[in-house]
């Protein structure tokens, strides 16, 4: 698979989606269908940020090659712990708003001297102890992307602050999340104004830009300026493609 740091750096353009079913199956298709990533959710679905299930969902985007970012449920380092133990290459973070908040994913992510992830040889992510420590280590702190998800007026209030931390690899706008708090439409003038300053902030601390678009339209739209760019979940895809052969063949009835 792509190396997911990497590509944040050089800016190429990532093509993903979220993930909500928690079936290792759709997963597989995803990656063999050829998306660069695939953001697995354990906030809003019901897979769960700790055990076997979250594990069985990494080791599935391995095996189709497609590169697995989890987002947590909060800013917890033992929900972190146990993402990059079973070998995320990327961590997600809902609710970012302060200075503090980002630093702390930072730490949760890294090794010591940088971070306090707890340190363990024999995690899935170092292949149960065939990857010598130390290569491990060194590639581990180099190369977990750290990705805020900025959803609301605070911190997007705070963004040039969040961009500069160090550690951080991308900012990922909340735009549905921040249109609820505005109490305006997702698609108002007002998010696109906010949207228009992430990717400025962004490019200006050489950071990458991460945007959600919700249909092919708005892909190709926002898609111009982000750097990973996420379209709809999985589970969504799954309902209008089945909504779309259920209310064609109605005439059969």
């Amino acid at each position: 698979m792509k190396n997911l740091k990497s590509a944040l750096t050089k800016r190429e353009k990532l093509i993903g989606t979220f993930s909500f079913s928690g079936s290792p199956t759709i997963i597989e298709i995803l990656g063999f269908s050829g998306l660069d990533f695939v953001i697995i959710c354990t906030e809003h679905s019901s897979v769960s940020p700790y055990g076997q299930e979250l594990e069985h969902l990494v080791r599935a985007s391995y095996a189709s090659d497609i590169i697995p970012i989890v987002r947590v449920i909060a800013n917890d380092a033992g929900m972190i712990l146990k993402a990059v133990d079973s070998g995320a290459k990327g961590i997600m973070v809902p609710h970012i708003n302060t200075v503090e908040d980002a630093k702390k994913v930072v730490s949760a992510v890294k090794y010591a001297p940088t971070g306090i992830r707890g340190a363990c040889p024999a995690v899935r992510a170092a292949r149960y102890g065939n990857i010598p420590w130390f290569e491990h280590y060194s590639k581990a702190n180099g190369e977990i992307a750290v990705i805020l998800l900025v959803e609301e007026k605070e911190g997007a209030e705070n963004l040039e602050k969040l961009a500069a931390v160090d550690g951080v690899d991308a900012v990922f706008l909340g735009s549905f999340d921040l249109s609820v708090q505005l109490q305006v439409s997702h698609l108002d003038p007002v998010i696109e104004e906010y949207r228009a300053k992430f990717i400025e902030v962004c490019k200006t601390h050489n950071i990458a830009f991460g945007d959600l678009a919700w249909d092919i339209d708005s892909a190709l739209n926002y898609g111009k300026k982000a750097d990973m760019l996420a379209v709809g979940v999985d589970t969504s895809i799954l309902r209008a493609q089945i909504a779309n052969i259920a209310g064609s063949l109605a005439v059969l009835r």
